[in-house]
């Protein structure tokens, strides 16, 4: 080969690799650099776009939470004012202003006796017997002479005289308390706390005494029978008598 060919050639080639150098440098100019949001390999990161179902739905229950927090203190609010049922019961049930429990039971219950028993002629009467009642104060020996049956009931003493029981004032100073302090009618041999116990359970069974079942003639047990004695035509006392003891069917 001839030397100017070979020189031609070469001058072709390096021809050739200017241009090829120039055009590289161009297409490195070209090229988009990689912004701020792009992670280390280079790519570009962008949000991705939510589907439109999803964003309604989320929206949806974002709205759901707002009303449930606005109703919240509403409901709280009517639940306080509203009364509950067990209190409306409660004060339905109580009564307006409680009596006094004697004189509501036998307002509730006023029961006669239609065939009360008749007393005997021979009974001495209640008015015959405070007439005989030894109210005088007497030592033992005095008593015990005069009166043969005499016992120890409660916190005093009773002498016993025609069919009734009376204190035996001063028979021993240290045993003189007494509910009541006059005659007490009595039959059965029973004793005077023995014939208590028996009205009281009478009047109770009839609804006219609700108290201890305790043999004392108290308060309580003389109104009881006096209001007994009101509503069955007899002679109002309060006290244990023949017609109260008849008319109650204890003898």
């Amino acid at each position: 080969m001839k030397r100017s060919n070979i020189r031609a050639l070469a001058l072709l080639v390096a021809a050739m690799l200017v241009i090829a150098q120039i055009a590289g440098a161009q297409t490195e100019s070209s090229t988009p650099q990689p912004s701020q949001n792009s992670n280390n390999n280079g790519k570009i990161v962008r949000p991705e776009p939510q589907p439109p179902r999803q964003q309604q739905q989320k929206q949806t229950q974002q709205q759901q939470e707002a009303q449930k927090q606005q109703q919240q203190p509403q409901s709280q609010s009517q639940q306080q004012n509203q009364p509950q049922p067990q209190q409306q019961q409660q004060e339905q049930l109580q009564p307006p202003q409680q009596q006094p429990q004697q004189q509501r039971q036998h307002q509730a219950r006023r029961v006669r006796r239609s065939n009360p028993n008749p007393v005997p002629a021979s009974v001495m009467s209640y008015s015959s017997a405070v007439q005989r009642f030894q109210r005088e104060r007497h030592n033992r020996n005095w008593w015990s002479q005069h009166f043969a049956v005499i016992v120890l009931v409660g916190g005093g003493y009773y002498y016993f005289d025609s069919g009734y029981w009376f204190p035996a004032l001063g028979f021993d100073p240290n045993y003189e308390a007494y509910d009541y302090d006059g005659p007490i009618f009595t039959y059965g041999n029973l004793l005077p706390d023995q014939v208590i116990l028996n009205v009281q359970r009478a009047l109770a069974d009839l609804g006219y005494y609700n108290g201890a079942l305790s043999g004392s003639l108290s308060a309580a047990t003389r109104y009881a029978i006096s209001a007994y004695q009101q509503d069955n035509g007899l002679v109002v006392n309060g006290v244990v008598d023949a017609p109260l003891v008849y008319s109650l069917g204890l003898q």
